[in-house]
């Protein structure tokens, strides 16, 4: 079944730029020329992914997001900014917000599609660890824990990643796999996760099961470097 991606951008050519691309790859599209629209089509439609502008009229980027992340029918849509604004400021902003990625124009549609095609996937396998974590939640037992760890690692969950290194006497808990949070938290490059897991006191030598990589080696090759060294 096809995707639908909501394109809010104010520039109608780049607004018509993009839906062409992600028509020609087989995606529904919507429209919207600014944040307020892009919200009253985002709950009408709920599609599978937004890809916003920053600098808008009547409402921007920033507060587009805020909005949508604060309405609990909208709020797990994954959301990619396309902007030429990327002050360090400005991705700081939009990821305590809740951004999922960023686009600077002018992009490629090798990038866009990539951008895309990363989010959804990503959005799909965290649809799945939350029906994993429901079941989990209800088993209550030390490997369901290790598991938990490991979903709130990935989808950088710290308050719950916090709980349960205080409930657990073991923060390098592997799962079924041999794999640790810290491990999964680095691989989806989520540094918040894990630099609280590391604080927490997690091993930096421990394996990834099926590479034979440490975490340190894990965190270099995915250019995570300040986190290890």
């Amino acid at each position: 079944m096809s995707k639908t991606i909501l394109i809010i951008e104010d520039d109608r050519s780049v607004l018509e730029n993009v839906a062409e691309i992600m028509e020609l790859e087989g995606y529904a599209t919507l429209q919207a020329l600014n944040g307020g629209e892009g919200l009253t089509v985002a709950r009408q439609q709920q599609p599978d992914l937004i890809v916003c502008d920053i600098m808008m009229p009547v409402m921007d980027g920033f507060d587009t997001l805020k909005r949508l992340r604060s309405d609990p029918e909208i709020s797990r849509i994954p959301f990619i900014f396309l902007t030429a604004k990327v002050a360090d400021g400005d991705k700081r902003l939009g990821r305590e917000l809740g951004a999922d990625d960023y686009l600077t124009k002018p992009f490629t549609r090798v990038g866009l599609l990539r951008a895309v095609q990363i989010r959804l996937g990503k959005h799909e396998s965290l649809s799945g660890l939350e029906r994993q974590r429901q079941q989990l939640t209800r088993s209550g037992s030390r490997r369901s824990q290790a598991m938990l760890m490991r979903i709130a690692a990935v989808e950088g969950d710290l308050v719950t990643l916090k709980r349960l290194i205080a409930e657990v006497d073991d923060v390098d808990m592997l799962d079924d796999q041999g794999n640790s949070a810290l491990m999964f938290a680095i691989m989806m490059r989520n540094e918040e996760a894990a630099r609280l897991l590391i604080s927490a006191g997690a091993d930096l030598n421990l394996k990834h099961a099926e590479t034979g990589l440490t975490i340190s080696a894990m965190a270099r090759s995915v250019g995570l470097r300040k986190l290890v060294d």
